[in-house]
């Protein structure tokens, strides 16, 4: 039976979708695949009750992104995780990193959006180093790592057992119309790449000056540079220049979607 580490990270708003979601990727395996869970997750009770911030780019209504303890208790009896972090949401000092190169080729929604792209960065890194730690102090390797974020909402077809452990791969989608860029919904991947992966966090401000993956990222779509898909995307690049050989992208791997997507006020509850 193949062993595998589910990282979940990030704010934990619909998480009622990523649990029917991962369920049913879990019960379609169950006489192949082991499944341990981590997670890191945001949660301050001095700002229960009040909302998640969310990015401008979707309409997320305020009643899914509430602050709720009973949320992050329910994450727990749900996912049984292996190790999990509780973390304070953090007002990071983002002065270097807004004197970039790639910051000032971006426009104003994407540069207001900025502190929710690292924090998002910061939770997936913090979600590999648990899980690091786990594996060196059990003396346990997994045959592969899936990360998704919470609020995953369609089935999973991508077929587990194509993915090797023996060779340094990541699966992913793709971003909207083809573009070469790691989406952000879910991966699979072998633990080297994903521990580069989640570490682009680590290596933001050589990300947004290197000019030689700015120039490539470029090539790929310009006007659209700072936001998740092309950090991390950036992040493989620049370890690994063979880009297509270590990522594969996959129609099989599902596009991200949420109900965030059905409303048009931010604010409707």
């Amino acid at each position: 039976m193949k062993r595998v580490a589910y990282c979940l990270y990030g704010q934990p708003r619909t998480y009622q979708d990523g649990e029917r979601v991962i369920g049913n990727l879990i019960n379609k395996y169950r006489n192949t695949h082991h499944f341990d869970f981590f997670f890191h997750v945001w949660y301050d009770e001095s700002l229960e009750g009040s909302a998640y911030p969310c990015n401008p780019y979707r309409k997320i209504p305020k009643k899914y992104r509430l602050i709720k303890k009973e949320t992050i208790d329910k994450l727990i009896e749900i996912y049984g995780p292996r190790v999990y972090i509780i973390e304070k949401p953090v007002n990071f000092d983002l002065e270097k990193l807004k004197e970039s190169i790639m910051y000032h080729v971006s426009n104003e929604t994407q540069r207001y959006n900025f502190p929710n792209v690292v924090s998002n960065l910061y939770s997936k890194y913090r979600v590999c180093q648990i899980l690091t730690e786990y594996m060196q102090k059990n003396n346990i390797k997994y045959d592969f790592i899936a990360s998704s974020r919470f609020d995953i909402s369609i089935d999973i077809n991508f077929d587990l057992n194509v993915v090797d452990p023996n060779i340094t791969k990541l699966y992913c989608r793709s971003i909207i119309n083809n573009e070469i860029a790691i989406r952000d919904n879910i991966i699979f991947a072998t633990y080297k790449i994903f521990k580069i992966y989640s570490e682009t966090y680590l290596h933001l401000e050589e990300i947004l000056n290197d000019q030689e993956t700015l120039d490539m990222l470029d090539l790929m779509r310009s006007g659209y540079l700072l936001c998740l898909e092309r950090l991390v995307t950036g992040q493989i690049l620049m370890n690994y220049p063979n880009f297509t050989d270590v990522v594969e992208f996959r129609d099989d791997i599902p596009e991200f979607t949420t109900i965030a997507f059905y409303y048009p006020d931010p604010d409707e509850v």
